[in-house]
């Protein structure tokens, strides 16, 4: 999992490095607190949203209680599966989709936003709180033998293996890995949601608090900056 995390998260510090002022972002700067991820067996949207959200949450609190600070960024990643009525299987049943969720969690404050943010943003404002960014990866169908075991119960990884003949392969190069022949593992599958899901900071003049995702019930207590009123 330390791999996985660290190669999605090289990644993103390159194409921010790209987009900043400067040639290269301190992966320190981000706090990388916890990258969770986990493949439900039957997991909504909505579900999936709210998975997310939690995990980029608890992370946050979990920094905060081992440094006293808050970090400047948390992250959440929560995989699912989705029901598709439009494209039917050779049986004329829905099919099984596979998608995931990204969640940011944190405030755009000066040091962070002159790092990451494009040379084209213009006047922004920092935020007073703590503000969610949500993204969600590509979806892709899930080949029958597989959707009929995890439709059975079955959890997607151990699905993957028994079909492939894998041993753990949720922690390789997942299904998607597995389905393309490498040509996208987990790490790039993941990069473009995480990416996305960075835009706010990347283009904070294009977008303001009121317009991203502020849930109160998952709002962190508490303040590492009492003067700034982070919440």
């Amino acid at each position: 999992m330390n791999s996985f995390i660290n190669d999605i998260f090289e990644r993103i510090a390159t194409e921010a490095g790209k987009l900043g002022k400067y040639n290269k972002v301190p992966l320190s700067l981000f706090y990388l607190i916890s990258f969770v991820f986990k493949y439900m067996s039957y997991l909504f949207q909505e579900q999936t949203v709210d998975g997310a959200k939690n995990r980029a949450v608890n992370a946050y609190r979990a920094y905060r209680e081992v440094n006293n600070v808050y970090p400047h960024l948390s992250f959440g990643l929560e995989g699912g599966l989705e029901w598709n009525h439009i494209i039917l299987d050779q049986d004329n049943d829905k099919t099984l989709w596979c998608m995931a969720w990204m969640a940011v969690y944190g405030r755009r404050k000066s040091l962070l936003v002159d790092i990451m943010a494009s040379r084209h943003s213009t006047c922004w404002q920092p935020d007073k709180k703590p503000i969610f960014s949500l993204s969600k990866t590509g979806s892709f169908m899930l080949p029958q033998p597989i959707s009929k075991l995890v439709k059975e119960g079955m959890e997607l990884g151990d699905a993957d293996d028994k079909i492939s003949g894998r041993v753990k392969s949720k922690h390789g190069s997942g299904t998607v890995g597995y389905l393309t022949e490498g040509m996208i593992d987990r790490s790039a599958y993941y990069e473009h949601a995480l990416i996305l899901a960075l835009v706010p900071w990347i283009r904070p003049d294009m977008y303001n608090s009121k317009g991203l995702s502020t849930n109160s019930a998952l709002t962190v207590e508490g303040s590492d900056d009492t003067k700034s009123g982070e919440q």
